[in-house]
């Protein structure tokens, strides 16, 4: 059967040669993850082989509860990998040492297939994975052996919420939507000078600060540990002066002192009125399901009940049932 040929793709400065990698950069971009395409390709034994992304910051492992740094990803559609190309993945992982994950269908729980190909002790090691998100907002991927080894029910359920956090669910349905035609979402550029080389390049995002050539040549010449050592100096170059960080600390001191002696010394404040200050009333009650959507009076309102439950509790009200992450959508209506 002839191979059907892919739809290039223009989105976020990138053409991506086909649209179900451009789909996956929606995802990655709804996410906040710094990735690059394409950056650079290998000359292996017996391949030349070109991955599809590269995740400088990586992935946190749910499993170790460590990052898997400098990551590699590949985007393949829901078909039989060829023999070839899995040899091609293989070789990569094998010769360089670097892990990949290989991506392959739509972005989606279900229409997703993941898998985390790494190297340990000389052997090629294929573990079926699916991407989580913790409360703190970092997306990390958990292997389908761990999960199933778990055995208290408590902790399963945490995983499950994790699964289907809704910045994640919210994440998979606005790649799904996402138009490639100019009625998407409009993503802007910004030009800025590099700070290696001094050049100017366009920045995708504001926390860009390198151009492509200077940042492939720091992921190339820094090691993990150089890195962790550069970090506790001003990237700046500018040495910290700690005396002056400790004298301005004690004068902080000194004044909040000060303040407090004013406050409460000679203007007591009754504490009643404390309490009643620092007594939060809760989003919504999450120890049963007791809401339906037309005890909001909108959406936002919902959607914040939601999120404020389902850390601990799941969506314990029922409001998500088509479990895209986002409640009550009649209301907007």
């Amino acid at each position: 059967m002839e191979k059907i040929k892919a739809i290039q793709t223009e989105y976020n400065g990138y053409l991506f040669r086909s649209k179900l990698e451009a789909h996956w950069a929606v995802f990655f971009d709804e996410l906040g993850l710094d990735y690059l395409y394409e950056p650079e390709g290998f000359q292996l034994e017996e391949h030349n082989y070109l991955p599809d992304f590269l995740f400088p910051e990586g992935f946190l492992l749910y499993d170790t509860k460590r990052y898997l740094k400098k990551i590699w990803l590949e985007v393949k559609p829901v078909v039989e990998i060829r023999d070839r190309e899995q040899e091609k993945i293989y070789d990569f992982v094998n010769q360089t040492g670097f892990d990949l994950i290989l991506l392959s269908g739509s972005p989606g729980i279900k229409s997703a297939k993941c898998l985390w190909i790494t190297k340990n002790d000389e052997q090629i090691i294929e573990k079926k994975v699916k991407f989580l998100m913790s409360p703190t907002g970092k997306l990390g991927l958990i292997s389908e052996d761990f999960f199933s080894g778990i055995i208290g029910d408590q902790e399963k359920q945490k995983i499950k919420r994790y699964l289907k956090f809704p910045k994640l669910l919210a994440a998979y349905k606005k790649s799904k939507q996402y138009r490639f035609d100019g009625t998407g979402r409009k993503n802007s550029s910004f030009t800025k000078k590099c700070k290696d080389c001094g050049e100017e390049f366009t920045a995708i995002r504001n926390n860009h600060v390198y151009c492509k050539e200077c940042y492939l040549k720091r992921l190339h010449s820094e090691l993990d540990t150089v890195e962790d050592s550069h970090s506790e100096t001003n990237t700046s170059g500018r040495h910290v002066n700690w005396s002056k960080v400790l004298a301005a600390f004690l004068f902080l001191i000194m004044i909040g002192g000060a303040v407090y002696f004013i406050a409460f010394k000679i203007s007591p404040v009754d504490s009643s009125d404390q309490v009643s200050d620092v007594t939060q009333t809760p989003v919504c009650n999450c120890e049963s399901n007791i809401y339906d959507c037309v005890d909001f009076k909108n959406q936002t309102s919902a959607q914040e009940c939601y999120e404020f439950c389902f850390s601990n509790y799941g969506d314990v009200h029922k409001l998500d049932m088509d479990e895209d992450g986002l409640v009550c959508e009649t209301l907007n209506k």
